[in-house]
């Protein structure tokens, strides 16, 4: 999973950024590495890779009105629970605590439903 995160790795151990008050300011990347270590933690091996996607990813990203937009490959096959946990991990996502948080957007799939157009949230 380390070679699909690039940059993200290097935020592993650090909490969770939030921005609150005067707190620090939270960027679309820190969104990313904040919902990328629940997914870890609730997906385990089954986390295949994390991309950042639409506007974050291609420069055109703004923290005032662009959603953060992250896809999650899971390992096959697609499970019945998987809807759910997808859903809660980007629900603790969105509950960080920033405006930015708030706009998270999670994209899901693995493998074979990427290549068969069948299952995932893509």
């Amino acid at each position: 999973m380390e070679q699909e995160l690039g940059s993200l790795r290097a935020h592993d151990g650090l909490p969770p950024i939030a921005s609150v008050g005067g707190g620090p300011s939270v960027t679309g990347d820190d969104v990313l590495v904040d919902a990328v270590r629940v997914a870890g933690e609730r997906l385990g091996a089954r986390l295949l890779a994390a991309y950042a996607l639409g506007s974050l990813a291609h420069g055109g990203f703004s923290p005032l009105v662009s959603d953060v937009d992250l896809a999650l490959v899971l390992a096959d096959p697609i499970q019945a629970s998987d809807p759910a946990t997808l859903r809660a991990i980007a629900a603790d996502g969105r509950a960080a605590g920033s405006p930015l948080h708030a706009r998270l957007s999670m994209f899901w799939g693995t493998p074979r439903s990427l290549t068969s157009g069948v299952g995932g949230r893509f």
